[in-house]
């Protein structure tokens, strides 16, 4: 699932990223990684995008 699909203030946990090599290091090094836990704050617009988030009802 792409991000501009997820719902505020729900967690989500990352299967997979995808994009370009340098943007996928670039979000590696911020603690984007597949396993890791995540909760949608604010949308904006990226020029790449995290996908296959699988919905995860537990916080960090």
């Amino acid at each position: 699932m792409p991000l501009n699909l997820t719902v505020f203030n729900q967690f989500y946990v990352i299967n997979k990223i995808c994009g370009q090599e340098k943007q996928r290091h670039y979000l590696e090094s911020l603690g984007f990684v597949p396993g890791a836990r995540i909760s949608i704050l604010k949308k904006k617009f990226l020029r790449f995008s995290i996908t296959e988030a699988k919905k995860n009802s537990t916080p960090f």
